[in-house]
């Protein structure tokens, strides 16, 4: 898993990470910090299932990401390898050795 909303760290170091992946995660946007979490959730949801393909690039040239789980509907130019009604699984790439030799 890249990065989950629901589980938020405890370290400095580890929140800053956590951050740098939900904005990712929320198609390259900023997140507001504050007491508006659930507006967060529900944009950061709509952003995640409209992410766009260069994010979803970005994301697996910088960490170990093979597989994006959005929305059947999508348009995106990545092979679907399983589906149901409400989820299609894409992978985005395979495993780089490059990627994988640099972090071990």
């Amino acid at each position: 898993m890249f990065v989950s909303y629901k589980h938020f760290p405890a370290s400095q170091g580890d929140m800053v990470e956590w951050y740098e992946r939900m904005k990712l995660s929320n198609n390259a946007n900023n997140i507001p910090l504050g007491d508006i979490a659930e507006l967060n959730y529900e944009n950061i949801t709509w952003n995640f299932y409209h992410i766009d393909p260069a994010v979803i690039e970005d994301i697996s040239s910088r960490y170990p990401v093979h597989y994006y789980l959005g929305k059947p509907s999508s348009d995106y130019p990545y092979d679907i390898v399983y589906q149901n009604g409400e989820y299609a699984l894409y992978r985005v790439s395979t495993p780089s050795r490059a990627w994988e030799s640099a972090h071990p």
